[in-house]
């Protein structure tokens, strides 16, 4: 189900212990219990040690968290942005 953000922020906890921090305006879809579809818009993620392997998709790329803090950007094209906050991401 894809949801559309047009105020404020909204957190989602995954499974995995990773949380997601999204803020309006965005576009987004929950593909399953590890990964986060971002159309456009930003967020943020904190993935935990055991939350390893979290992805973010984008209509351009896949981030894999690699066990990290990191914001995700994509912008009305569809370019996609990557902040590494602490930690590693692919």
């Amino acid at each position: 189900e894809e949801w559309i953000l047009t105020r404020g922020q909204v957190a989602i906890l995954f499974a995995s212990g990773a949380r997601a921090v999204l803020e309006a305006p965005c576009v987004f879809t929950v593909s399953d219990d590890e990964t986060l579809l971002l159309k456009s818009g930003q967020c943020s993620v904190h993935a935990p040690p055991g939350a390893e392997g979290f992805r973010v998709d984008t209509p351009t790329s896949r981030v894999v968290d690699l066990g990290t803090r990191f914001v995700v950007g994509v912008n009305i094209t569809g370019e996609t942005s990557l902040h590494v906050v602490d930690g590693a991401a692919a």
